[in-house]
């Protein structure tokens, strides 16, 4: 996790911090816009380089899931957790709730 007053918080816990940069796996992050996903390149030199377009989401859902999942997070997630691990990020409680919710209606058991 990131803590942005990392310092303060020790001071306050009367602790040491202990920090480091080693990655067991490689993180890869994607952004998807409307029915693109595209992967993120922190080493782009430009705005133009920045996100790589990977492909266009399209995923065979029964209407019933395409009206509860219509920007497609279940299939999303259901190409990396038969293999890898999946974090989502949410802007706010609530909606990771939310997001936890509607996975729990889409995933298959």
């Amino acid at each position: 996790a990131t803590i942005g007053n990392l310092a303060e918080i020790c001071k306050f816990l009367n602790a040491e911090a202990y920090t480091q940069n080693f990655r067991p796996v490689e993180l890869v992050e994607y952004v998807k816009c409307g029915n693109e996903l595209a992967k993120i390149n922190w080493n782009a030199k430009d705005e133009d380089d920045l996100l790589i377009f990977e492909k266009k989401c399209t995923f065979p859902y029964p209407e019933r899931l395409k009206k509860i999942d219509p920007d497609f997070l279940g299939g999303l997630v259901m190409e990396v957790v038969p293999n890898d691990s999946c974090l989502i990020f949410c802007s706010s409680k609530k909606n990771c709730e939310n997001v936890a919710h509607l996975l729990c209606r889409v995933l298959p058991v």
